[in-house]
Formats: structure tokens, C-alpha cells, sequence
């Protein structure tokens, strides 16, 4: 009988061929696995590297976004506050000018009602100068018709 291109003398030279044909490939797939999982092993390291880079990339744009996150956030309260102070003074100064208004309102009514008294009075003044005019006319008439004794 032939075994692998040999042949074999016995039952017993060929069984001690196959089991060192086998022991031949069992060493060769031994060799095959090994390297097999050192190249999965490696690929894995680099595959996991390359990984690790992008997530730790990502993680610090997280960081940063969280970060500018927060600088906004503070940005956004430090001018809503000034937005309220800007209304609050605004509101302060509209009411200001709308007492400003009204006293210029009451000015203008205290101004119209001396302007009534003050014509009032030059009316008054009038009339009793008129009056007096009258009554030293009347008088010097009552003179020239009645002459008084003058001593």
C-alpha cells in the first residue's frame, strides 16, 4: 500500500506515517492558529486604538461643547439681567416723563387760570377806574351847577 507518495511496508510503518503526517498538521494548524490569533490580536490593538482615538476625539468636543455650553448659559443670564435693569430704568424714566407731562399739564392749567384772574383783575381795575372817572365828572358837574363856598 501507498501513503502519501511513499510506500508502505507494514500496516505498521504506514500508521506511524499517518500519525507523523498528522502531527505534521497539527503543528502546521497549530502554527496557522497561532498566527491567526496574533494577527486578530493585532488588528484588534489597531482597530481599538484607531476606536479609543475617535472617542476620546469625541469626548473632548463634548468637553468643549459642554464648556462653551456653560460660558453661554452664564452669558445669557448676565444679559437678561442687564435686560431687566435696561427695562426697569426705561420703565422709570417713561413714568418721569409722564409726571414731567403732567406738571406741565397743571402748568399750563395754573398759567390759563392766572391768565383769567390777571384779566379779571385788569377788568376790575378797569371798571373802577371808569368809575372814578364817572363819579370826579359827576362831581365837577355837581361843582359847576353848585358852587361850593370855599373859604
Amino acid at each position: 500500500a501507498e501513503y502519501m507518495g511513499e510506500s508502505c511496508m507494514s500496516l505498521r510503518d504506514c500508521l506511524a506515517e499517518h500519525q507523523a503526517a498528522k502531527a505534521t498538521l497539527r503543528d502546521k494548524l497549530d502554527r496557522v492558529r497561532i498566527e491567526g490569533e496574533q494577527h486578530a490580536t493585532k488588528f484588534s490593538e489597531v482597530a481599538l486604538n484607531v476606536l479609543n482615538a475617535d472617542v476620546a476625539n469625541v469626548w473632548r468636543n463634548q468637553h468643549k461643547i459642554e464648556s462653551k455650553l456653560k460660558e453661554i448659559q452664564s452669558e445669557a443670564k448676565k444679559f437678561t439681567k442687564q435686560t431687566t435693569t435696561w427695562v426697569n430704568t426705561y420703565q422709570a424714566f417713561n413714568n418721569v416723563l409722564k409726571e414731567v407731562g403732567d406738571v406741565e399739564n397743571w402748568l399750563a392749567t395754573i398759567e390759563l387760570d392766572m391768565q383769567v384772574v390777571s384779566d379779571s383783575l385788569i377788568a376790575v381795575s378797569e371798571a373802577n377806574r371808569l368809575q372814578q372817572e364817572k363819579e370826579a365828572r359827576e362831581a365837577a358837574d355837581d361843582g359847576v351847577r353848585h358852587p361850593m363856598v370855599v373859604s
